[in-house]
Formats: structure tokens, sequence, C-alpha cells
């Protein structure tokens, strides 16, 4: 298991000789990225080796911005994306006005499996009419320990479910519930 909070750094904050080096290194580094992407893809390296799974919480920003486009691919093609745990806005990490999000993948060689794969999606609500408080965070955290198994919950602060991995792309990703995806999809 590889576990991490990589560390989030424009790369415009980066010497010119590190930015060419990772660039070289790591497909995951497209446009503007911050460095935690080519993170995700070195974790997935490692677990290449033997198999097993990667945890990481970043900022959910690589899901829709073009820098995250280099990331996304690596994603879809080494990894089937177990469960996304996406917190928003919501605030319930102290501190944090980055739009974490924990992301767990596990190494699949297999395209198929990979484009048959559910990922099981925790989606925060950031639009709960409570001024964000400790109280309300511990809240959040709760429902999201007792019933991020049950795909279909919904709450007051979450929604619970799966998303095909198959209907991803490189292009942005809108993890959402399949009531919504459907109506996407009749579009």
């Amino acid at each position: 298991y590889v576990v991490g909070n990589p560390p989030y750094v424009r790369i415009q904050n980066l010497p010119d000789g590190q930015k060419a080096m990772m660039d070289t290194l790591y497909d995951a580094t497209t446009g503007n990225y911050d460095i935690y992407c080519p993170f995700y893809e070195r974790g997935l390296d490692w677990l290449a080796e033997d198999t097993g799974k990667l945890g990481f919480i970043t900022p959910n920003q690589f899901m829709v911005t073009d820098y995250g486009e280099g990331l996304r691919r690596v994603l879809l093609e080494y990894s089937q994306i177990e469960e996304v745990y996406d917190f928003r806005d919501s605030g319930v990490f102290e501190d944090a006005k980055n739009y974490p999000a924990i992301v767990i993948l596990e190494d699949e060689q297999n395209a198929s499996e990979r484009n048959k794969n559910e990922i099981r999606c925790v989606r925060v609500k950031g639009d709960t009419k409570e001024p964000t408080n400790r109280a309300l965070d511990t809240a959040i955290l709760d429902a999201v320990r007792q019933h991020r198994d049950e795909p279909g919950y919904e709450d007051e602060f979450i929604n619970v479910f799966d998303h095909p991995q198959g209907d991803l792309d490189d292009g942005y990703w809108a993890l959402m519930p399949p009531e919504e995806l459907n109506i996407i999809h009749k579009m």
C-alpha cells in the first residue's frame, strides 16, 4: 500500500531544470501542472512492480482542469480507480482551501477490467446550509465513515454512488450519481 499527501506546488514555482526533468520522466505532466500529478504516476510505478493499492489526498483540481489531462490519462491507462472521496469546498480539513479529494487506486494492467470497474464515489455537498465549523465538519466525516459502502445513499451532507470508470476519458471528470449521469447522457 502506498499512502501519501504529496506536496502541492505549482510548476511555475520550480526551477526550469527541475521542470524539464519532470516533463521528461513523467506522462502526468501537462500544462501548468501541480507537482502532486507526477507523484501519482510514481506511486503507480511502485505498485506495478508487485501490485497493491495507492491512496493519496490531493486537490481535486486534476479532475477538472487542463493541467490534469496527463494525470487523468495515466490513471485510466494504468489503474483501476477504487474510490474517490471528493470534499469539494466543504472545508472539512481545517485550513485546507484546496478542494481536497482522497483517491484510492489499484494497479490494473487489463484494459477490459479497468473499463468494467465501478468507482465508489463519496461527494460532499458544497452547499450545506450551515456555516463551516468543527461540529459540521465532524458530522460530514461521520456521514462519510458510516455510509461510504452504501451506493445510493444521500443526506444533507453527502452523496454515495458508483460511477463507471469506462465512461471516463482524459477530458474533464464529472463524477456524479447515476440520475445526474443519465441526464448528461441524454443531452
